[in-house]
């Protein structure tokens, strides 16, 4: 029966697993026993009992002939310093027992050659040395340069199927995701939101994926003064505005004090800031919103008539006379 099956699998693996802990944990209290019942204090003492150069060089030369497991070395290192060793000299046997490096080194080159093993340890010297410089990398930047390609091409991908469907007259959108942040961590923060970053290193950690998703002709600016925000709503022949919830719209009135029309859905907030038809469009699906995106990008005439109307309206706006007449509404 396949249960049955699946359950001795199960159990058989997790035998497995609790025998590579078990046979360490008895080796290693094993050992430990043999140095509390045979190895006598005294020589401890003398051997392990101070902390210069010479003693911590022996404790290293034992703990790399012992070469045990961490837990043995654990258990060996504690016996020592329960039997006298200092806690300096414990220590460096317990780290020169689980460093296994040399003893790599000798198995490499007596199997594949003195050359493999030179280039095993100069490239992990040149790694630490790039660590240590913050430098990235050669092959993360190769790889970074390789999953942006990735995603642009995706992006390609989905406008050529769309261009081939496009025949049937129906208008339809390329939707692209750069996935949250949380996802990476791969320890469920998505789910959370916790992801221990502000708003700035966020928006950090977005950007090139983003930018990688839009293409070339794509420019996300980020904050920038106002002087600058001016300049670029003035050269804007459009504002696209795609949220369906908003409260108001603020800058709807931002862009339209500077003769740009609005593009939006019809939804609460964006009715009371744009006047569809007279000051921007509003629609009620997506395929409509490409269609007037796409409508008034074409349209010089209706976008210059579209931004006049709506420097003229949001002019009538004054935040003093509102405050006033909410002053008014409270106190009546």
């Amino acid at each position: 029966m396949r249960w049955l099956h699946a359950l001795g699998h199960a159990l058989a693996i997790s035998g497995s697993m609790t025998w590579e802990i078990l046979w360490a944990l008895i080796l290693g209290f094993a050992l430990s026993a043999v140095v509390q019942a045979v190895v006598r204090r005294t020589t401890i003492i003398r051997r392990l009992g101070d902390d210069r150069p010479k003693t911590l060089a022996l404790a290293a030369g034992f703990g790399a002939a012992s070469s045990s497991c961490s837990y043995a070395a654990v258990a060996l290192a504690r016996s020592l310093f329960r039997q006298g060793a200092s806690f300096t000299a414990a220590m460096a046997f317990e780290i020169a027992s689980t460093n296994l490096v040399v003893e790599l080194g000798v198995i490499l080159a007596l199997l594949l050659g003195w050359q493999f093993t030179a280039a095993e340890f100069i490239g992990g010297a040149w790694h630490g040395l790039q660590r240590l410089s913050c430098s990235e990398p050669v092959g993360v930047r190769r790889g970074r340069r390789d999953a942006a390609g990735l995603m642009r091409r995706s992006v390609d991908l989905a406008r050529a199927a769309r261009a081939e469907m496009a025949g049937d007259g129906r208008a339809r959108w390329v939707a692209a995701s750069a996935g949250p942040y949380g996802a990476v961590l791969a320890d469920g923060s998505e789910y959370r939101g916790r992801y221990g970053l502000s708003v700035r290193e966020l928006a950090a950690w977005h950007r090139p994926r983003l930018e990688a998703l839009a293409g070339p002709g794509v420019v996300f600016t980020g904050r920038v003064s106002e002087q600058e925000k001016h300049r670029l709503l003035c050269a804007a022949w459009l504002l696209v505005h795609p949220a369906l919830i908003e409260g108001w719209g603020i800058v709807v009135a931002e862009a339209a004090i500077r003769g740009t029309p609005a593009v939006g859905f019809d939804v609460p907030g964006l009715r009371d800031s744009v006047v569809s038809g007279q000051t921007g469009l509003l629609v009620g699906s997506e395929g409509d919103f490409a269609s007037a995106w796409a409508s008034l990008a074409l349209n010089h005439e209706a976008r210059e008539a579209m931004g006049a109307a709506a420097r003229e309206r949001a002019a009538r706006f004054n935040l003093a006379d509102y405050v006033e007449r909410i002053e008014r509404l409270i106190t009546a």
